[in-house]
């Protein structure tokens, strides 16, 4: 990830994205670092820094219950008398939560 200090231009963005486009065989090339890539497609780049990222989700089945609410009333009462549980998935990073009939239920 790469970010543009304060005062560049903004049509400066689209100059990168052609840059990146013209060079795609620098960023296919596995044999290039992720450091020693920036530098080869921009000869006046200087790196300041660079801070390893982290994936992190704080996804729950507490902050996925209140979807139950943008759920049709007759849908859940349907999982319920089917004895279902009802499958919500988190649009981040993907884990899986059960809401079981008798949680439904409760909700109701």
């Amino acid at each position: 990830m790469a970010q543009l200090l304060p005062g560049c231009p903004p049509h400066r963005i689209q100059q990168i994205k052609k840059e990146l486009r013209m060079h795609q065989y620098i960023l296919a090339d596995k044999s290039n670092g992720l450091m020693e890539i920036p530098g080869k497609i921009f000869k006046d780049i200087e790196i300041v820094g660079s801070i390893p990222i982290q994936h992190f989700c704080g996804c729950s089945k507490e902050v996925l219950y209140p979807i139950l609410h943008s759920l049709e009333k007759k849908d859940l009462k349907y999982a319920v008398m089917k004895a279902e549980p009802i499958e919500l998935v988190c649009h981040i990073c993907g884990s899986k939560y059960d809401f079981e009939p008798h949680e439904i239920a409760g909700f109701l």
